[in-house]
């Protein structure tokens, strides 16, 4: 004896609606089995920018604000993409060196209002201009370290880092 199942128009749209959801569990499953699972995948992290966020205290790394989170932890080969929730442009731009507390009069060595660099480090890099309601390109995590960087209009009001983990 043969079994038919049929699905309705309904019931296979929920299927669907399930898909992913059952999908995601399974990976997570798979990288808690897996401890070396989670370094095939690779998050995509939105850091969002506006000059009204503010840190409810100071951080061991300085005084930090303009962004959230205004400290972002990610794992080495995590990628990056700044959000503007502002009604103003701003750049996320990194400083050219590593390590220590935020410097407090830093200049930016290259033109941050223009999109440069790939790889969030100890170089600088920059999103250039992001229009207000806009998003960056996505940047790639590379060697492990904190990594400093600030909005070229507002270089003291908006400062962040970036600690990268293996």
């Amino acid at each position: 004896m043969q079994r038919h199942i049929t699905l309705s128009a309904l019931g296979f749209a929920g299927l669907l609606v399930a898909a992913p959801a059952l999908a995601q569990n399974t990976v997570h499953a798979q990288q808690s089995a897996h401890p070396h699972a989670r370094a095939a995948q690779h998050r995509l992290i939105e850091i969002r920018m506006d000059d009204d966020f503010k840190p409810h205290a100071r951080t061991e790394l300085g005084k930090l604000s303009g962004f959230d989170p205004v400290v972002t932890q990610v794992h080495k080969g995590d990628r990056i993409r700044f959000v503007n929730v502002d009604d103003v442009q701003h750049t996320a731009t990194g400083y050219a060196f590593g390590a220590g507390k935020i410097p407090a009069n830093y200049k930016f060595q290259g033109d941050p209002s223009t999109p440069h660099g790939n790889t969030i480090s100890a170089s600088e890099w920059s999103t250039g201009n992001v229009p207000a309601h806009n998003r960056s390109k996505i940047f790639q995590t590379g060697p492990t370290g904190t990594f400093f960087f600030a909005d070229a209009y507002h270089p003291t009001e908006m400062r962040g880092a970036i600690v990268v983990k293996p």
